[in-house]
C-alpha cells in the first residue's frame, strides 16, 4: 500500500534548483532513508514533506490525501532534528509532554503516554532534569519521544544522529532499529552516513544534486548500483574504479591503462560485441579482492606494491600501485602482517567486477 508519494515535486530558491523532478513511492510502514553528500537537497526535500518549505511545482499525497498546500500542523507529522531542539526552560517529561498539551489531552492520559515512551528509550529516570543536565545521547531520546508520543502519521528525522560521538551513534543505531521493529510506523530518514542508511533502511532514496540515482534495499543498493555514483558513494572503503581504454585485438576486447591490461571478462565482451565503447570504468570493492597463491584460483590477478597500510582494527586497508600509474585498494585481516613496500598478488573473481559506460550507467 503507497503510504507516502511524491509526485514531480522541483524546488529552487532563486535561480539555483536543489530537487529536480523527484517521484517516489513510500509504502506503509517501512523506513524510508534519503542517503546523498552535503548539499544533495535530502533535508530540502523533508522540509518540503513536512510543510516548513513550499516545492516550486509538483504533489505530495499522504494516504492517498494532496496535502501539498497544508500548514505544517495539518500534516500530522512528527519531526527529529539533529540539533535536538527542546525547550531549555522545560523538563524532559514537560518537553515529550508539550505537543499533547497542544491536543488538549486529559493530564492522566498525557502522564501515561509520557512514562510509557520514557520507558521504552530509557530515560524514565530522567524527567524531570532540564535538557542542559542531559547527554548528548539522552537529549536525542528525549526529542524523539517527543515525536513517537504523539503518534503521528509519519515520522521525520534529519541526521538526528549526527553530533554525537560514534559509540552513541552505535548505541542509537541499535534504538532505533528496535523501535521501528516495535512501533512499525512510517518513517523518512535523512543522512549523509551510509552506514546508518544501511543499518536502518528498509529502503534507501540515493541523492545526488536533488536527483534520484536508486531507490533500493540496502543489499540491492550495495550489491546491485545502477550507476557509477552510488557504486562509488556505498561502501567503506570505497570500491575501488579504473577508467579503462576498451581495445578490440583480433576479436577480444583488451581494458588498459598505461602499461596495465586485462582481458575483458565474457560478460562484459557480450556487451562490448553489442554497442561500442571507447572508455569504460570498472568498479572491484576492495573486500573482494583476496591473496592469490599462484595456483590458478583466481580468475583475475592484481600484481604490485604496497604503498601503503592502514589499520582499521581487525583489518588492514592496504592501498597498492600496480602498473600504468594505476592503485588499487584492498582489504585483509591485520593477522597477515603485511609489510609497506612488500610486492603481492590479489585475485578477483569476475563475479565481482562491476562494469560502467563513460555516462555513469551500468553496463554489467
Amino acid at each position: 500500500m503507497v503510504y507516502l508519494r511524491l509526485e514531480n515535486i522541483n524546488k529552487s530558491f532563486g535561480s539555483k534548483q536543489v530537487i529536480r523532478d523527484f517521484n517516489l513511492e513510500i509504502e506503509k510502514e517501512k523506513f524510508c532513508v534519503f542517503l546523498g553528500p552535503s548539499g544533495c537537497g535530502k533535508s530540502t526535500l523533508l522540509n518540503i514533506i513536512a510543510g516548513l518549505e513550499q516545492p516550486s511545482s509538483g504533489k505530495i499525497y499522504l494516504r492517498g490525501k494532496d496535502i501539498t498546500s497544508f500548514a505544517p500542523h495539518k500534516r500530522d507529522m512528527a519531526m527529529v532534528f539533529q540539533d535536538y531542539a527542546l525547550y531549555p526552560h522545560l523538563t524532559v517529561f514537560e518537553n515529550i509532554a508539550f505537543g499533547l498539551r497542544v491536543k488538549a489531552l486529559k493530564e492522566d492520559e498525557i502522564h501515561r503516554k509520557v512514562k510509557e515512551v520514557s520507558r521504552i528509550l530509557n530515560i524514565e529516570d530522567k524527567l524531570g532534569n532540564y535538557p542542559r543536565s542531559l547527554s548528548g545521547g539522552e537529549r536525542q531520546r528525549a526529542a524523539t519521544g517527543r515525536a513517537i508520543v504523539r503518534e503521528p502519521n509519519l515520522f521525520l528525522f534529519d541526521e538526528p544522529l549526527s553530533n554525537l560521538d560514534a559509540r552513541l551513534r552505535l548505541e542509537l543505531r541499535k534504538e532505533f532499529l528496535q523501535l521501528q521493529q516495535r512501533l512499525r510506523k512510517t518513517s523518512l530518514y535523512v543522512t549523509h552516513d551510509q552506514i546508518e542508511a544501511l543499518s536502518l533502511g528498509d529502503v534507501i532514496a540515493v541523492l545526488k544534486e536533488g536527483k534520484i540515482q536508486q531507490v533500493s534495499t540496502p543489499y540491492d543498493l550495495y550489491n546491485q548500483p545502477r550507476n557509477l555514483f552510488v557504486a562509488g558513494f556505498i561502501g567503506t572503503p570505497p570500491m575501488n574504479i579504473l577508467e579503462l581504454v576498451v581495445k578490440n585485438e583480433d576479436g577480444e576486447f583488451v581494458l588498459s591503462k598505461g602499461n596495465f591490461s586485462l582481458k575483458a571478462p565474457p560478460k562484459l565482451a557480450d556487451k562490448l560485441r553489442k554497442s561500442k565503447h571507447e572508455i569504460i570504468f570498472l568498479g572491484i570493492r576492495p573486500s573482494a579482492l583476496f591473496f592469490d597463491n599462484g595456483k590458478n584460483e583466481s580468475d583475475y590477478v592484481f600484481e604490485g606494491g604496497i604503498r601503503l597500510l592502514e589499520m582499521l582494527g581487525e583489518d588492514m586497508l592496504a592501498y597498492i600501485a600496480l602498473e600504468g600509474g594505476v592503485e588499487i585498494r584492498a582489504v585483509f585481516s591485520q593477522k597477515r602482517r603485511e609489510q609497506k613496500g612488500r610486492r603481492v598478488r590479489l585475485g578477483v573473481s569476475g563475479e565481482d567486477m562491476y562494469f560502467f559506460e563513460k555516462n555513469g550507467r551500468r553496463l554489467c
